[in-house]
C-alpha cells in the first residue's frame, strides 16, 4: 500500500491493483503529459537520431535539439547534446558548484551559513530533480527538511527576528530559527464502484524557536517543494510576445478561466516573471539560492540572510563568498541541461489520455506547446548563450509517466 501527498494537498493512489481505470486514463495522462506537454508535430524540422540509430518522432521531442534520450537515475543531469567545448567546461564547473556541499568558513567552496536551509543546491534539488519529501522523514530532524518553509504573520507581514523564510539549520554556535516539525493523518473512503483509496494529510508545525516562541494562532506556515530545474533553459529563452498573445487570448467566461502574465520588478527591470513560484522571478534565482537557501553572501546580496538577528554578532561581516563568474556557471549548468525525450508515445492508453486531455479542455490554460526565442537567453552576467539552445524547442513535457509510476 502506498500513500504520497504533494504540496500539502492530499493525492490519491489506490490500495489495490494501482490506479483506478477512470484515473490511470486521466491523472497520469492528462496531468503529466497535457500539464507537461511536448512538441506539435510541426514544432521541429530537423532531424535527431536517437541512440539506436532511429530518427526520433517529433511528438518525442521534449525540448526540440535539447531534448536527450536517456532514462538513468541522473537522466535530468545530463547536458543537451549541443553543450560542446567551453561550454560543456563550464557546465560541469557549475555541477560541481550545484552539487558540492559547501563548507564553514572562508574560501572557494565555503561560506556555509550561518543559518541556512541545505548544504548544496542539490541537496534539495537533487539531480536538478526533488529529493525526499520533508513528509518522510517527519521534518527537520537531523538533518534539513528539503522543503521551503514559509512563514508570515496572520494579520500580514514578516516577524522581525525570523524573516519570511524558515532556515532550520545553522553552523557551530549559532541556533537554527527553527526546526518544522510535520505529522500526517490518513482517511480511508471509497469511489462509487467501491474501489478504496486513502487521503493523506500533512500538518505542519515549528518547534524550537531560536528567539520568541510564536504562538500557531498568530501563525501562517506556506511549505513549498522545491522546483524542478530540469527545462528551465528553455523556460528563460521562451518568446515574451507569444506569451502576451497567449495571455491576450486567454480568456473564457464559460469556464470562469481568465489568464495573465504575471510582471515583475527585478533588479530595476520590469518584465514577465518566468521562474520561482508563482513565476515571481525573471531569472533562475542562483543568486538569491545561494543568499538565503545556502547563507552563500554574493555580490547581488552581499550581507548575511540572518543579519539583524540577535546572534549574528562576529558572523555577518564575511564579506562575498562566492563570485558572479561561479554563479554564471551555475546559471549556465541549469540553462543547458536536457530534457529527457517523452517516452511510450505510441501507447494507446496514452493516447487515449491525450484526447481527453483536449476534450476536457485542459490545454485552454495548460498550453501544448510554446516556443522559444531565436536567439538563446542571456545568462546573469551577461554572458549569450547560442541559439543552440532554442531553435525550434517546445518546452513541456517534463515528467513522463506510465501506468501511475512516476520515471524519474
Amino acid at each position: 500500500m502506498t500513500k504520497f501527498f504533494l504540496l500539502g494537498k492530499p493525492v490519491i493512489k489506490a490500495l489495490r491493483g494501482g490506479l483506478p481505470r477512470r484515473l490511470g486514463r486521466i491523472l497520469f495522462v492528462a496531468i503529466n503529459i497535457g500539464f507537461l506537454q511536448g512538441c506539435d508535430h510541426d514544432a521541429f524540422d530537423g532531424i535527431i537520431y536517437k541512440p539506436n540509430g532511429e530518427i526520433a518522432k517529433p511528438e518525442e521531442l521534449s525540448a526540440g535539439i535539447s531534448t536527450i534520450f536517456s532514462t538513468v537515475s541522473g537522466a535530468y543531469d545530463t547536458n543537451a547534446d549541443w553543450v560542446t567545448g567551453e561550454l560543456l567546461t563550464r557546465f560541469n564547473r557549475g555541477d560541481g558548484l550545484y552539487d558540492n556541499s559547501r563548507g564553514v568558513g572562508t574560501g572557494s567552496g565555503n561560506g556555509l551559513g550561518p543559518i541556512f536551509g541545505g548544504y548544496s543546491c542539490g541537496a534539495c534539488h537533487r539531480n536538478t530533480g526533488r529529493t525526499t519529501p520533508a513528509w518522510v522523514t517527519g521534518g527537520s530532524g537531523a538533518g534539513f527538511s528539503s522543503m521551503l518553509v514559509y512563514i508570515t504573520r496572520k494579520t500580514g507581514g514578516y516577524f522581525p527576528e525570523y524573516g519570511r523564510v524558515l532556515h532550520d539549520q545553522s553552523i557551530y554556535g549559532v541556533k537554527a530559527e527553527g526546526k518544522i516539525k510535520i505529522t500526517t493523518t490518513t482517511e480511508k473512503f471509497k469511489f462509487p464502484d467501491g474501489e478504496e483509496y486513502e487521503l493523506i494529510t500533512p500538518h505542519y508545525e515549528i518547534t524550537d524557536w531560536y528567539d520568541y516562541e510564536i504562538k500557531p494562532e498568530d501563525l501562517i506556515i506556506s511549505v513549498r517543494a522545491p522546483l524542478r530545474h530540469v527545462g528551465m533553459g528553455q523556460m528563460m529563452a521562451l518568446n515574451h510576445d507569444e506569451l502576451k498573445q497567449l495571455a491576450a487570448q486567454s480568456n473564457y467566461p464559460e469556464y470562469g478561466i481568465s489568464g495573465r502574465l504575471n510582471y515583475v520588478t527585478e533588479k530595476g527591470k520590469y518584465d514577465i516573471g518566468i521562474s520561482g513560484n508563482k513565476a515571481n522571478h525573471q531569472d533562475l534565482t542562483v543568486e538569491l539560492g545561494f543568499s538565503s537557501d545556502l547563507g552563500v553572501t554574493n555580490d547581488r546580496f552581499p550581507h548575511e540572510v540572518g543579519e539583524g538577528q540577535s546572534q549574528m554578532m562576529g558572523f555577518a561581516n564575511q564579506g562575498v563568498e562566492i563570485s558572479t563568474r561561479d554563479m554564471e556557471d551555475v546559471d549556465l549548468y541549469m540553462q543547458t541541461l536536457g530534457v529527457p525525450a517523452r517516452r511510450n508515445v505510441d501507447d494507446e492508453t496514452i493516447k487515449h489520455g491525450e484526447q481527453m486531455f483536449y476534450q476536457a479542455k485542459c490545454h485552454l490554460c495548460h498550453t501544448v506547446t510554446l516556443h522559444t526565442r531565436p536567439r538563446g537567453s542571456v545568462l546573469l552576467n551577461g554572458t549569450q548563450l547560442p541559439a543552440g539552445q532554442s531553435d525550434h524547442s517546445s518546452l513541456l513535457r517534463l515528467l513522463i509517466t506510465r501506468h501511475g509510476t512516476r520515471i524519474s
